[in-house]
């Protein structure tokens, strides 16, 4: 077979046979483009806490100030309704001025439709005055008030009743009425006429005291200390809310508070002989038995005719082991009441030492004997401390000693 031209057997491949390298090419090969590297991805940029902790105390301020704002509105239209009433009621006409001639009080040409048509409601609300009526129940008052003074007390009642029937508006007969029932011991009825003078004239110092005298007396202490410290408020200078006020702590066993409201009557009142008696009774029980005689003495001195002052003296003395002054003051209160009074105080536990010495015996074996001597006189049993009473408003112009 014949071999082609210019093809060469291929060479026999064994351990020996190499094969001839390839003639290296002396250009340099192109240098392969080296591709761009990946772009890293763009890091997300974390908030800053301190921008966000701001940012939030930025919204809590706007929020309160607006708030403020919303609050400062609706109190600045507040005050302007309030003050559109205010003015719809000083347009009204005043108590005086209903007095006056109709021709005075005229209203003046400019005022508004609004402030007309309120005035003239008020005047329609209040009560017409009928001066004839007035002064029919001012005649009558003052009737009752001469019956009260003579000591008619229930003639006066009638009267006072009869005047607040013809023109009910009149507060100061109330007041009077309230304190004529107070006398005769009437005591809700006192209340109910007093709530009515002070509806009428509620800062009259007077009426808050006999009110709250009323109530002491049916023992609402605590309603009676509020209406005698509004009295001490209204007027600082009325003695009997003072005293009032210290039988109200005493009732309640304050005795600090008693002691101070009858110091403060007694700058007013320094020679009231009550007020006395009532401090020496506080310093006895303190164990003060000096100071309690010291203002004993000065009660007598005011009221020498006042038995209670003697016994509580009597009493005092026992108590210090006085036995010759305990004695001697039983004597002398001995005329002021009679001799059976002086045997029930002086069977008092106060008396128990002096009673077993002999001078105590041979005194209560001679007090007895003038005692049965007068049993069928009247008995004259009395109360060896008996409650004080509280002063009312007609004893506020006239020292009280009993």
């Amino acid at each position: 077979m014949p071999v082609p031209p210019n093809t060469q057997p291929p060479a026999p491949r064994s351990l020996y046979y190499k094969e001839r390298p390839s003639a290296r090419s002396r250009v340099a090969p192109e240098p392969q483009p080296i591709p761009p590297a990946a772009e890293p991805a763009p890091r997300r940029k974390e908030p800053n806490p301190g921008m966000l902790h701001l940012l939030r105390n930025l919204r809590v301020f706007g929020l309160f100030f607006a708030g403020m704002a919303l609050v400062l509105v609706i109190s600045i239209v507040g005050l302007r309704i309030v003050w559109s009433i205010r003015d719809r009621e000083l347009a009204a006409p005043r108590p005086t001025e209903l007095l006056q001639p109709t021709a005075d009080r005229r209203a003046p040409t400019t005022t508004a439709p609004r402030e007309a048509a309120s005035a003239e409601s008020a005047r329609t609300a209040a009560p017409e005055l009928d001066t004839e009526r007035i002064r029919r129940a001012v005649f009558l008052a003052r009737h009752a008030q001469a019956l009260e003074d003579g000591g008619s007390l229930q003639e006066a009642i009638t009267r006072y009743r009869e005047a607040l029937e013809v023109w009910p508006h009149l507060s100061a007969v109330w007041g009077q009425l309230g304190r004529a029932h107070l006398k005769a011991r009437e005591f809700v009825k006192a209340q109910i006429a007093l709530e009515k003078a002070v509806q009428g004239s509620p800062a009259t110092a007077e009426l808050m005291n006999d009110l709250g005298a009323a109530l002491l007396f049916q023992g609402q202490i605590v309603r009676a200390i509020n209406l005698f410290d509004a009295a001490v408020e209204i007027d600082p200078t009325f003695p009997p809310s003072y005293f009032n006020l210290a039988l109200c702590h005493m009732s309640r066993n304050d005795r600090v508070a008693a002691r101070a409201s009858l110091q403060q009557y007694l700058r007013l009142r320094p020679n009231d002989a009550r007020a006395l008696r009532e401090l020496a009774f506080l310093d006895a029980l303190e164990g003060h038995h000096e100071d309690a005689l010291r203002a004993l003495d000065r009660a007598i001195a005011e009221a020498p005719d006042w038995a209670l002052l003697y016994f509580d003296y009597a009493a005092v003395c026992a108590l210090m082991g006085r036995m010759d002054q305990a004695i001697a003051f039983l004597q002398k209160a001995e005329p002021l009441s009679n001799p059976r009074a002086v045997y029930q105080i002086y069977r008092e536990p106060a008396f128990r030492e002096i009673r077993l010495t002999e001078l105590g015996k041979e005194f209560e074996h001679d007090l007895a004997q003038r005692a049965r001597a007068r049993m069928g006189e009247e008995a004259g049993m009395i109360d060896i401390q008996p409650p004080s009473e509280p002063l009312f408003s007609s004893d506020a112009q006239r020292p009280a000693n009993r």
